[in-house]
């Protein structure tokens, strides 16, 4: 990993935008049920217009929350937007 993106991390966790954002995405999930990293990226953006957080970010966040539980894969399906098989998840 490189030194610049270690410390984004490192920003991250210390200013408390990490947990800010995975308590969103958390609310997201309980308010909406199972879905994609691309939907909860969409959800996301609609209800915090301004924020610039990508998709890349919600998704390291998600798998933050997997790592930890709180998150589980309830499945796969084809993306609507790419037509890979992509990860459905949902609140533990």
């Amino acid at each position: 990993m490189r030194t610049t993106s270690l410390e984004a991390y490192e920003t991250l966790k210390q200013t408390g935008v990490q947990r800010t954002l995975q308590s969103e995405i958390l609310d997201i999930f309980r308010a909406d049920g199972p879905m994609t990293a691309g939907e909860a990226a969409r959800l996301y953006a609609d209800s915090n217009p301004g924020t610039g957080r990508s998709r890349n970010e919600i998704a390291k966040r998600i798998s933050e929350l997997k790592n930890r539980g709180e998150l589980v894969e309830v499945g796969t399906r084809k993306c609507t937007e790419t037509g890979r098989n992509v990860i459905i998840w949902s609140v533990e």
